[in-house]
């Protein structure tokens, strides 16, 4: 379903999510980053005017499209840079769980687990947002990243989501966890 509405919406603006978030990604960074940045469920205001002049569709999803500007930001800015290497894995214990739940409690349910799992699983997310969407690459790497999922979600809570979302999920908390520590591009 959501392959398909991504393929609807790019032929109804004749741009697809990722040249949309690539020309937002080289000529709205600053918007992009305070965006990426933002408390999740924010929408996506300051990029409005940027996502305008880029082309999108009113169709497109609007967390697929950041999902895709925040994976644009790290291949426009920091090509080739590796983060998840440059922090601590964050230890799957009782206690942190708690307070990864509260830092989280009253986001969309795919953000929170998204962010728990760039914290549980670094290099394993971002070998996820390194691959091509939709390819057999994403598939694997989706796979490796199910059990830090499925710890990330509340036992017997209901959770449901499409690859497409689940990428996009994971690709803005990385950025928002990893990159966004490391850069302010000037703000």
């Amino acid at each position: 379903m959501i392959a398909l509405s991504l393929a609807m919406a790019a032929a109804a603006s004749g741009q697809s999510v990722e040249d949309v978030a690539t020309c937002v990604a080289r000529h709205a960074p600053r918007e992009a980053h305070a965006v990426l940045t933002a408390p999740s469920g924010v929408g996506t205001g300051a990029l409005d005017a940027a996502l305008d002049r880029c082309g999108a569709s009113a169709a497109m999803p609007q967390p697929v499209l950041i999902g895709a500007v925040a994976e644009a930001m790290m291949q426009v800015h920091h090509r080739g840079e590796r983060f998840a290497g440059r922090f601590r894995k964050t230890a799957a214990d009782g206690r942190t769980m708690e307070l990864m739940r509260r830092g989280t409690e009253g986001w969309p349910a795919i953000d929170a687990a998204a962010t728990c799992v760039v914290r549980f699983a670094p290099e394993k997310s971002e070998k996820l947002i390194r691959t091509a969407a939709g390819s057999a690459a994403e598939g694997r790497a989706i796979q490796t990243i199910a059990e830090p999922l499925r710890n990330c979600v509340d036992a017997g809570a209901p959770f449901s989501v499409g690859r497409a979302e689940l990428r996009a999920g994971v690709a803005r908390a990385f950025y928002r966890v990893y990159v966004a520590a490391t850069t302010d591009y000037g703000i």
